[in-house]
């Protein structure tokens, strides 16, 4: 195979016209807050017991709030 065979190879393949886009999601702090109600949970474990109460509570709801906003997210996802 020579150099301008190679070339001729390279040139004669149609370019590609697709487009793939990436779905960012937005930043969320939810993740932050799950591990500091997790920490005062285990702290409250062990020293406050309304402290354990609160950071349980407080783990609940934020859990639960953060897979709803990740399944309305997933929800507005492009399908193709």
């Amino acid at each position: 195979m020579t150099t301008t065979e190679v070339i001729d190879e390279t040139i004669a393949q149609p370019a590609s016209t697709t487009v793939d886009s990436v779905w960012m999601t937005p930043g969320s702090v939810k993740p932050v807050w799950l591990a500091v109600s997790i920490l005062a949970t285990l702290a409250g474990l062990f020293s406050f017991w309304p402290l354990l109460i609160a950071g349980a509570v407080a783990c609940l709801l934020i859990a639960w709030s953060w897979l709803s906003e990740a399944r309305a997210q997933t929800d507005e996802l492009p399908l193709r």
